[in-house]
């Protein structure tokens, strides 16, 4: 049995953690799968939003496998070197070209809480909780993740969370901006996937055009100029899309977007 799942729903790619008799907790092996999965989503022209997620009740992602810790991080050297096969894996998520929505449900620790900064958009479960537990196990999180989460919360929120090593409701994760909502259990495929939905119905350029002008924006201390979008200008502003837009605005009809 896989350990990732991949269904595609329309143009709704989602993607799941499969091993839900561990909480969903990730392996290091998983991360090297993952990479030609997402690969296969960015090369899929049908596909325009990821939606990931875990399998099961109890959990999104509950860590990174503990069973793994004592070989892997039992030198600073291991621990480097596992930090870095891992990062080529959430990186590969969060530099993905199509938007993503982590659907969060039960616990997402650690590596739960990275997987799902490194996507766009969080929707959580009213029962979802989170931790950034690494002050238990004497573990330290890698820089790439505490920036993304950094990000995402703020600097004191990300400290908060490392050095408490506590456990934060969904309605906190709301309060703190770890999440974008928080909805009932029972509804969250449901809002989560309507949202994907929305979000595909929009012009692709400009969804990727937008990500990437922000990320350039949150790497800057200063307010960038109009220059560092010039060549998502050029694409979007000469793309059949564009044109469309305009004209189903002006017909009164939903736009036809085929992403050239």
């Amino acid at each position: 049995m896989s350990d990732w799942l991949l269904n595609r729903e329309g143009p709704i790619a989602v993607l799941a953690v499969n091993r839900p008799k561990t909480l969903n907790a990730v392996t290091l092996g998983m991360y090297e799968e993952l990479i030609p999965l997402l690969d296969e989503v960015e090369a899929d022209p049908n596909v325009r939003v990821l939606v990931l997620r875990g399998v099961g009740e109890r959990a999104f992602v509950a860590g990174a496998d503990i069973g793994e810790f004592e070989e892997e991080f039992g030198t600073p050297e291991k621990a480097m070197a596992y930090d870095r096969r891992v990062e080529a894996g959430t990186s590969r998520l969060a530099g993905l070209h199509k938007p993503t929505v982590a659907m969060i449900h039960g616990y997402a620790l650690g590596t739960g809480v990275f997987l799902a900064v490194a996507c766009d958009l969080r929707i959580a479960s009213n029962q979802a909780r989170f931790a950034v537990p690494v002050g238990r196990f004497g573990i330290m999180p890698s820089p790439p993740d505490l920036a993304r989460l950094a990000r995402v919360v703020g600097y004191a929120t990300a400290l908060e969370m490392g050095l408490t090593a506590r456990t934060y409701t969904a309605h906190e994760a709301l309060a703190m901006g770890l999440v974008n909502q928080v909805v009932p259990a029972e509804q969250l495929k449901t809002v989560a996937l309507t949202l994907a939905g929305g979000i595909a119905e929009n012009a692709p350029l400009t969804l990727i055009g937008l990500r990437a002008m922000l990320q350039a924006v949150l790497a800057s201390s200063e307010p960038p100029p109009l220059e560092i979008g010039e060549t998502w200008y050029r694409r979007i502003y000469s793309s059949q899309d564009c044109r469309e837009g305009a004209r189903a605005f002006a017909e009164k009809r939903p736009p036809r977007f085929q992403g050239r």
